[in-house]
Parts: structure tokens; C-alpha cells; sequence
């Protein structure tokens, strides 16, 4: 299937038209003209260490609220960690999740 893809009033198509030969649904299409869209943008990375509070899905969206920057923002999560650590019989569990966040 080919994909076009096409910004703003839809007079700002991209340069080459994605060609997938195993994108034969709509929503494969819809996905990577999605992806060509997002990966065009300025993107911040973070990675945040916290208690562990449960498996994450990388892929997924979720909200961060800074507090140190004053805001929220929603951003995808693309890593995710575990570390388990044993100090004098006591278990420390902590996760790492690395985020991107897309500057529009």
C-alpha cells in the first residue's frame, strides 16, 4: 500500500510517498503516516527512576506532571527498567522508564 501523507490544508505532502508492501490495512497506513509525522518534530528524552508501582507498556502514553517545571505534558514511553537491589536483608525495588516527549 502507499501512503501519503500530508500536513496542515494538505498542500505540504511529503517528500517520497511511503511504499509498504506489508501495510495492507488502513490502520498499519494510518500508523506509519503517524510515525513519519512524529519522528519530523523536535523531541526531548527523559528518563525518570522511581518506585516500582507496576509494569509499564513501551509504546504507551502516559502523562508526566513535573513539578519542578511547573506542568504536565503527555509523552510515549519508549524504555523500561527494573532494578532490585539487597542491602543488609532489606529489598529495594526501583524502575527506570525512559520517555519522549515531542516538541510541536
Amino acid at each position: 500500500m502507499k501512503v501519503l501523507v500530508q500536513r496542515d490544508t494538505g498542500d505540504n505532502v511529503a517528500p517520497d510517498p511511503l511504499v509498504d508492501p506489508l501495510s495492507i490495512a488502513y490502520s498499519a497506513c494510518v500508523a506509519k503516516g503517524q510515525s513519519f509525522l512524529y519522528d519530523s518534530f523536535t523531541k526531548k528524552m527523559y528518563d525518570i527512576t522511581m518506585p516500582f508501582r507496576g509494569a509499564y507498556v513501551c509504546g504507551s502514553t502516559i502523562e508526566v506532571n513535573d513539578s519542578s517545571l511547573g506542568e504536565s505534558f503527555k509523552s510515549r514511553l519508549t524504555a523500561w527498567s527494573i532494578n532490585l537491589t539487597v542491602n543488609a536483608g532489606s529489598v529495594t525495588i526501583e524502575q527506570t522508564i525512559s520517555i519522549e516527549r515531542s516538541e510541536i
